[in-house]
């Protein structure tokens, strides 16, 4: 490149700062390992009838078979992801998870029932008993502000107003799924900085170097202006972490594939 045509240092540091070369790798990454992605969709926000944008939908297909190995069917797995940028150090509170709306949470997916092995497996109930419910950071914002509040909104209001949205690119199998498995998630760039501490313990706090979960009940309108609450569970992935994730996911789907297939 000649020197006429150097890029200004001012657009290399647009680049560098902003979230969406995060939003842009960890997309690719999807896309490079089966998953087609939707870039910024933007959606009506039932409970305040606004537009609003998510920074990610991630699809990935999985076939129902009979007993002799042929296709009957199909179920698609969604994922609602907000990508965030995570500059300052922060503490999340956690708590023990609520197993019974866990586990009811479960129940309403697809094949899932109770008293069963496989639904044991999946990642909403054996991903460890405690979850984060509170959260605060180093930089003085307000909650409508902060980086926290902005993903958990996103992610899950997103979810309430595209659960019925249709498939996301080209449809490989005839007919029309079987149902989803759809998850809120919010992929951070990196949890240096993230701290852990216990809700209802002294406790010392402790780095956070694993993926965890956020319990949230959500209330909100509808689309017809009834008042609803909503038990969820976020999954909060840091990029380092987002192959151990995916697998989960993806167990989950084999699970539903072969409670879907009995």
């Amino acid at each position: 490149m000649s020197d006429s045509e150097k890029v200004p240092d001012s657009i290399i540091e647009i680049i560098k700062n902003s979230g969406n070369s995060f939003h842009s790798r960890t997309s690719n990454w999807l896309r490079k390992n089966g998953w087609e992605t939707e870039i910024s969709p933007y959606y009506v926000d039932f409970s305040q009838n606004k537009s609003r944008e998510i920074d990610l939908i991630a699809e990935k297909t999985f076939t129902i078979n009979n007993g002799w190995g042929e296709i009957k069917g199909f179920f698609v797995v969604r994922l609602f992801i907000e990508c965030k940028y995570i500059t300052s150090d922060s503490v999340l509170w956690f708590n023990d998870k609520n197993q019974k709306r866990a586990e009811s949470l479960v129940f309403s997916m697809g094949p899932f029932r109770p008293a069963n092995s496989y639904t044991s497996q999946h990642h909403y109930i054996s991903g460890g008993n405690d979850v984060a419910k509170l959260y605060a950071r180093n930089n003085g914002k307000s909650q409508e502000n902060d980086v926290f509040y902005k993903a958990i909104n996103q992610a899950v209001s997103s979810i309430i107003s595209m659960r019925d949205k249709p498939l996301l690119g080209h449809q490989r199998i005839k007919g029309s799924p079987s149902f989803f498995l759809q998850y809120p998630v919010v992929i951070c760039n990196s949890f240096d900085g993230l701290y852990k501490t216990m809700l209802h313990e002294e406790a010392a706090p402790t780095r956070i170097t694993e993926n965890f979960q956020l319990e949230i009940m959500y209330s909100y309108n509808d689309q017809h202006k009834s008042i609803r609450d909503e038990y969820m569970l976020i999954d909060f992935v840091s990029y380092e972490n987002i192959e151990q994730f995916i697998e989960s996911v993806e167990a989950d789907a084999e699970a539903a594939r072969i409670l879907s297939s009995d």
